[in-house]
């Protein structure tokens, strides 16, 4: 599984890998994980792209929109 962010990079849009991919275990009845860490996404644009060990990758866009404030 990697994150991934859309940032300018030398005057072009590309995703860039905010971290090492890591490893998510499957478990027989278990249908949730939850994923740790203290830091927090900026606003932006994000992938995220999950491999199966035999198959294809799959990701989702999502966007992360700055609070409006009041």
């Amino acid at each position: 599984m990697t994150i991934s962010k859309r940032a300018q990079v030398q005057g072009h849009t590309r995703w860039v890998v905010l971290s090492k991919p890591f490893t998510i275990l499957g478990r027989i009845g278990i249908q949730a994980h939850r994923l740790s860490g203290r830091r927090v996404l900026a606003a932006g644009r994000y992938r995220l792209t999950l491999t199966p060990a035999s198959g294809t990758p799959k990701s989702i866009v999502f966007q992360i929109r700055r609070p409006i404030r009041r």
